[in-house]
């Protein structure tokens, strides 16, 4: 009995170290331990620097369930000035304020004649282009609206057609438009030509032979 245990003994334990020499030499289990050991400090690191870096009013979002719409609505909610309740809603997209579309549309036409006259910063042209027409009131403002934004269109478009004209000109020419420019120079050179070489024009001069001829003349006259 015990040469058997001995022997049993001494087995377990060529196995355990067989066990460890296979894990050792292991190339997956080295890899997990040294992204334990390396790898996964470094990014808790960087994400603490991250949290640390960014604006403290937003890192309430890495742990906060609330939508971006439910945010726009609460901002434009607890504002507590003209300034910020617009920025808050219409720099965003209107599906992000659309539960409350009838509350903006009535906070906006109630206050669109005082900000016309109060004209303050950030009542600017952007900020008017972003107010739907449909929200300004319309018996007062909204037809000076409506044809100030016409122009501000037309404006635009023209602007981009002198830039786009402006990018035509800087714009290498084809070899074509090339040729066609040097063969309309011949052309000129030709008929200032003509007088000097016959005299009068025939209608010989007409044929493709004669062309030929009276290129090739004048070519020689300019050598």
């Amino acid at each position: 009995n015990y040469k058997n245990t001995s022997s049993m003994g001494e087995k377990s334990i060529q196995t355990n170290s067989s066990l460890l020499s296979a894990e050792s030499c292991n190339p997956d289990i080295d890899l997990a331990k040294n992204l334990l050991t390396y790898v996964l400090p470094l990014m808790g690191l960087a994400f603490a620097l991250f949290l640390y870096t960014i604006e403290g009013g937003y890192r309430h979002t890495f742990t906060s369930f609330e939508t971006g719409k439910e945010h726009t609505i609460r901002k434009f909610n607890e504002a507590k000035d003209d300034a910020t309740k617009a920025r808050s809603i219409f720099n965003k997209s209107a599906l992000q304020w659309k539960p409350i579309e009838e509350e903006v549309r009535g906070w906006v036409k109630a206050n669109w004649g005082r900000w016309e006259e109060e004209k303050p910063k950030w009542f600017d042209e952007t900020m008017k282009s972003n107010i739907p027409v449909s929200f300004i009131p319309k018996s007062d403002w909204r037809p000076i609206e409506t044809s100030r934004r016409e122009r501000f269109a037309l404006m635009k478009m023209d602007s981009k057609k002198k830039w786009a004209n402006k990018r035509n000109l800087f714009q290498p020419q084809s070899i074509e438009n090339v040729s066609d420019k040097k063969e309309s120079k011949e052309e000129v050179t030709n008929q200032k030509i003509m007088p000097v070489l016959g005299g009068q024009k025939d209608d010989s001069m007409s044929s493709p032979t004669s062309t030929t001829r009276r290129r090739e003349n004048s070519e020689k006259i300019i050598k």
